[in-house]
């Protein structure tokens, strides 16, 4: 990975672990861990994940639909979804009436997501599209901090959207109470929250993470214009003790302990800087 901070370009600084690294700059975090999509060593439980996060990720992905609407009609929009997972989203979309396509590199994920019945092709972005597709939104739900190279997705954005086309990301940010808690515990020498929020040993881990100013400043370099910024919830008491054990390195007492943390801190969450935050970015027209 570079020295220089991918929104910036400022030299980064080392951060809270070996693998983590900060720009003093502009706050953005990014991380030289290595992704294995398509590795399957037993660490995440795949079925036992879905499980856990599909009636929070339904909720989120409805209301976050409804929250487009009042910017875009959806209806008879065509939209590309980023890592489309399950399908969950794709659902969603196509219930307001969206023309839906996915890209999953994932191949177990990609089977899945094509029981939608929507075009969804095996592969990343943007590499398995053809040149000349355009679309009217490009979303990205909890994939964007995954990206090694940001600039480049932000540029390949731009060149895929219709003018005046929506750029949905929905990512974790670095600004929520849950990411400054882990912080603080890797500070005082507990890094175990701080590794799981980073998905550190998963085949997929995060790359990246951000705050509002400093994704807004990466989509302007590239000619978006913000339109909408709202959180989402990161925290359900339905589904959170299978959430948590879906880590299969995750020990019988850790999953007690953390489940008795998360269903103490879920009432208050909503109330504190969220952890998951939704940015919608307008190409120009």
């Amino acid at each position: 990975m570079s020295s220089r901070c991918q929104v910036c370009g400022s030299v980064l600084t080392p951060g809270l672990a070996s693998w983590h690294l900060e720009c003093p700059a502009c706050s953005f975090e990014c991380s030289t861990l290595v992704p294995a999509i398509n590795r399957d060593d037993g660490t995440l439980s795949k079925t036992g994940l879905c499980d856990s996060l599909a009636p929070l990720r339904r909720r989120n992905f409805s209301r976050l639909c409804t929250r487009l609407e009042a910017l875009k009609a959806l209806h008879g929009q065509r939209l590309l979804e980023v890592g489309c997972a399950y399908g969950w989203f794709l659902d969603a979309a196509r219930n307001s009436g969206a023309d839906c396509h996915g890209i999953e590199a994932d191949v177990e994920l990609h089977r899945q997501a094509r029981n939608t019945g929507c075009r969804v092709i095996q592969g990343f972005f943007p590499e398995c599209l053809e040149e000349s597709e355009r679309f009217d939104l490009i979303v990205f739900n909890d994939v964007f901090e995954h990206l090694p190279d940001i600039q480049a997705a932000m540029a390949a954005c731009r060149a895929h959207l219709n003018p005046g086309g929506l750029l949905v990301i929905n990512l974790p940010a670095s600004s929520g109470m849950l990411y400054r808690l882990s912080r603080l515990l890797c500070r005082m020498g507990k890094p175990a929250s701080f590794e799981r929020l980073w998905q550190k040993g998963f085949p997929s881990p995060h790359l990246s993470y951000f705050n509002r100013q400093n994704l807004k400043r990466l989509a302007e370099h590239h000619g978006f214009t913000a339109q909408l910024s709202f959180p989402l919830a990161s925290v359900a008491w339905r589904g959170l003790w299978q959430r948590i054990g879906a880590d299969g390195r995750t020990g019988l007492a850790r999953q007690a302990t953390s489940f008795a943390a998360l269903s103490m801190l879920a009432p208050v969450l909503t109330i504190l800087p969220p952890d998951i935050e939704v940015h919608v970015y307008a190409s120009p027209t």
